[in-house]
């Protein structure tokens, strides 16, 4: 399971980033217009399309019977996701996003004092994101940007493993974003994307005939490639 995953987001978004710059130099000019005058503002929206990378930093604070359990943890799979940017430029310089994903299947398993108990449960989860972006200029077709936004997950379609009744709450959490576009044309590109999710939710359920409650922290890093389109 991943530790520090928003540090090995931004290092393998910054290698990607650093290649898909040296094929942008490569590609050359577009037209006879200096490399910093690209039409953004011709350009109201956009679209980022491509696989993610779901990465968590979790833990979790357990309590059974009302009493905390000591040593007591939870993991949960990393996942792959499928994801949708719909960005509107408010200013050539200035977007707002809204990013939405497949529902992934995420498995939540006992760590620490209750490994032994492997599946605690699993559930399928809605991470969508609006997000605010501020997009530095334009250089051979290089624009980095950065942002800020709000994350509402929704859990559902839980299913019981060790845990029985097994729940997960919705829940909101802050959002910052790093990226890049590489224009290969005025309007087709290439995109890397990372997105750090500070988010926290409780987990309810019953083991044997015990109820079982668990503050759990998710904190997960997003990682995104793929194909910009802008219209």
């Amino acid at each position: 399971m991943f530790r520090g995953t928003w540090g090995l987001g931004v290092a393998a978004a910054a290698l990607v980033m650093s290649g898909a710059a040296a094929m942008a130099a490569d590609i050359g000019p577009m037209d006879a217009e200096p490399p910093m005058a690209a039409p953004v503002a011709n350009y109201d929206w956009f679209l980022h399309v491509g696989p993610a990378g779901v990465f968590f930093s979790e833990s979790a604070d357990v309590s059974a019977g009302g009493a905390a359990v000591a040593g007591s943890d939870a993991k949960i799979d990393n996942d792959l996701a499928v994801t949708l940017d719909i960005g509107y430029y408010v200013t050539p310089d200035i977007s707002l996003s809204l990013t939405l994903a497949n529902a992934p299947l995420a498995v939540v398993n006992g760590a620490g004092s209750l490994s032994g108990l492997g599946a605690l449960g699993k559930l399928n989860y809605l991470p969508p994101v609006l997000a605010v972006q501020y997009h530095f200029p334009e250089f051979y077709h290089v624009r980095p940007y950065i942002g800020a936004g709000v994350n509402y997950t929704m859990f559902f379609n839980e299913k019981d493993a060790a845990l029985t009744n097994f729940k997960v709450d919705n829940a909101f959490g802050a959002v910052l974003q790093a990226g890049v576009d590489v224009m290969l044309s005025e309007q087709l590109g290439l995109f890397v994307d990372v997105k750090h999710v500070w988010l926290s939710t409780d987990a309810t359920g019953v083991l044997g005939a015990t109820p079982v409650k668990a503050d759990v922290t998710l904190d997960p890093t997003i990682v995104t490639a793929g194909l910009t389109y802008r219209f």
